[in-house]
């Protein structure tokens, strides 16, 4: 009955692609499309039987078999389960909204994570792998919505686009298996595209889709939609005075570093130093059991502390793991995408593409700004490669559409110039 139901889904999720004008209208064809969706889904299917049938512990399983007590409240009283997601164990207080410990706000994102594989469970009559294919359905509405945004940025790009927003390894690997990452990748693609459409004018739509998509981030990686809104203020200013847009992106970040290390002195709740530590402090407090952990500097709330620091959070989170310190396949593999990340980057210091619209640098300063946090943040090889897949990508993704790949294949006479 599972391989029926499966199939059943996947032939009516196909069609809908065919069908749906979202999808229609992204300009890649009824056969690549359904292919692409084709591979996210076999990626999510790898995913969950390595979960499955080959680590003893993992997030996924255990958030399925949460959800399956949840899916009991669901049937029985769907407005408890609602209202359940709201609630606090913690003596009706609701914590810090960044905090760790104690807080409901810490506690959402895995909450929201069952309640919503329980809701799988109700069309899948709790089959893991249609909820893996459930899931893909959804996210997909992500991908396709980053690449409608970025397509025509740079002319001549539309098939190095498609690989990157469809196929980069670790981006597709984690945003295919019911993580949290897969949501913050619908997110942001939901965002970017009405970004772009937004060029035509303000709209409701628009508006609310940013702001749905916000509060989706929030609810799963609070951190990640605190980024986001400094990084839509540089957008909006760029947008609204072009002769500053070259400078707006850097130009907000310095101001993010000032209220970073200063805000706490006019709003003593906003310690942002001392909750990234309390976080830094909460991973190196999980139990490694074999697992390589890096070393990490012991932070103070100081700019001096965090500046003494930087390197080695630049080294987690850009550098690790490296190709030849890792013998295990698995990370050789992310060793080498990332080092090819790294040779794009070097091309593109080399020779570029212009692109004067602002969605790219969006992207990057997202991208950019999270890494770091991670790097603060994150002590464990195999969590950074995770953390860091969504936006691992879309620096891949820009690279891709910024390197001048023309002027390398004619320098080293791979392709003639016919101009």
């Amino acid at each position: 009955m599972g391989y029926l139901l499966f199939f059943i889904y996947l032939t009516a999720f196909c069609i809908l692609l065919l069908r749906v004008p979202f999808f229609r209208n992204s300009g890649i064809s009824a056969k690549w499309l359904v292919g692409l969706f084709l591979c996210r889904v076999i990626a999510g299917v790898v995913h969950a039987y390595i979960d499955l049938n080959v680590f003893e512990v993992s997030d996924t399983v255990e958030v399925y078999q949460r959800a399956l007590r949840h899916f009991n409240m669901l049937k029985a009283d769907p407005i408890e389960f609602i209202i359940d997601l709201f609630r606090t164990p913690y003596d009706g207080k609701y914590g810090d909204l960044f905090g760790v410990h104690h807080s409901f706000w810490n506690n959402l994102k895995l909450n929201f994570l069952i309640k919503i594989v329980a809701v799988f469970d109700l069309l899948s009559l709790k089959n893991f792998y249609i909820n893996v294919l459930l899931y893909n359905m959804l996210v997909f509405f992500g991908a396709v919505g980053l690449y409608r945004a970025l397509d025509g940025l740079v002319p001549g790009k539309k098939w190095l686009l498609i690989v990157g927003v469809f196929l980069f390894p670790s981006g597709l690997y984690f945003t295919s298996a019911i993580h949290k990452d897969g949501f913050v990748w619908l997110a942001i693609g939901l965002i970017a595209l009405a970004l772009r459409k937004i060029e035509d004018g303000f709209t409701i739509r628009g508006i609310v889709t940013i702001i749905a998509s916000l509060l989706l981030i929030f609810v799963v990686r609070n951190y990640v939609a605190l980024v986001m809104v400094p990084a839509l203020l540089a957008y909006g200013v760029g947008c609204r005075w072009k002769r500053v847009a070259g400078i707006t992106y850097p130009a907000v970040f310095l101001f993010c570093v000032v209220l970073f290390f200063g805000l706490r002195h006019l709003i003593p709740s906003a310690d942002f130093p001392a909750i990234l530590i309390d976080r830094q402090h909460a991973f190196m407090e999980i139990p490694t059991e074999g697992t390589a952990k890096l070393p990490m500097p012991e932070l103070t709330p100081d700019a001096i502390s965090f500046g003494s620091a930087l390197i080695p959070a630049i080294n987690h989170s850009f550098f690790h793991p490296f190709i030849f310190t890792n013998r295990q396949l698995t990370m050789t593999g992310f060793a080498m995408e990332l080092l090819l990340v790294q040779l794009l980057f070097l091309l593109f210091l080399v020779r570029r593409v212009k692109c004067s619209h602002l969605l790219p640098g969006f992207l990057i300063f997202i991208s950019l700004v999270d890494l770091l946090l991670i790097g603060y943040i994150v002590p464990f090889p195999g969590a950074i490669i995770r953390y860091r897949s969504v936006f691992l990508n879309l620096i891949f993704i820009v690279l891709l559409m910024r390197v001048d790949f023309r002027y390398f294949l004619i320098k080293f006479n791979i392709k003639e110039n016919n101009m």
